[in-house]
């Protein structure tokens, strides 16, 4: 999918997970989960080689379980690292997890469209494509906003008629990630329900003749 699903995907996720308080770790943990929900796309570098790499190796490798867990555990040892330097300790204990979560949701988002991703590499080089969604999605991203934007623009009403809800963030976080998993849900039965109706009409994967 796009990098703006991916990015709202992950900042949803940081919602739904980490204390809606800004505290510095809080900070971190986020930027590192978005980064780490964006960095199997680094396989766009093989475009500098040219096209023909590029849609060679496009979610090729970089799309795998194995090297999307290393390229996260990568993001989250930067991000630690980056907060020493600013003497902003980050558990390790928090960001791995958190890195984890970002990059299974990439390969979740992208092997629910119809492009393929080689997903058991070096296992396999099969591509693997539910064809739930297509590339960009407006009901996905509308879901995701709404999930970011609504708890918060109620949270700020709240807190100018002097009325508190720490935890409306979260919750609304959770709300937008249930209703992503109905759509997708709803999604998978409509494919599987086409996919049904065309091959009753096939016969050895060709349209009878009459």
């Amino acid at each position: 999918m796009d990098p703006v699903t991916h990015s709202l995907t992950a900042l949803v996720v940081g919602r739904a997970c980490l204390p809606a308080r800004r505290a510095a770790a809080t900070r971190y943990a986020t930027a590192a989960l978005v980064a780490a929900a964006n960095v199997p796309d680094v396989d766009v570098l093989y475009w500098l080689a040219g096209p023909l790499p590029f849609l060679e190796h496009n979610r090729g490798w970089t799309h795998s379980v194995a090297a999307a867990a290393a390229l996260a555990a990568a993001v989250a040892l930067l991000t630690q690292w980056l907060g020493r330097r600013r003497r902003r300790e980050v558990s390790l204990r928090l960001l791995l997890p958190l890195c984890l979560a970002g990059a299974a949701s990439h390969l979740l988002l992208d092997w629910a469209t119809a492009d393929g991703t080689e997903l058991l590499w070096p296992l396999k080089s099969a591509r693997y494509a539910l064809d739930w969604f297509p590339y960009i999605d407006p009901w996905l991203l509308a879901l995701l906003l709404l999930g970011l934007g609504l708890p918060a623009l109620l949270r700020l009403i709240l807190e100018e008629i002097g009325a508190r809800r720490k935890e409306g963030v979260c919750k609304g976080a959770w709300v937008a990630l249930a209703a992503c998993a109905l759509l997708a849900g709803g999604r998978a039965t409509w494919q599987a329900g086409a996919v049904e109706q065309l091959e009753s009409r096939l016969y050895r994967n060709r349209m009878p003749v009459r």
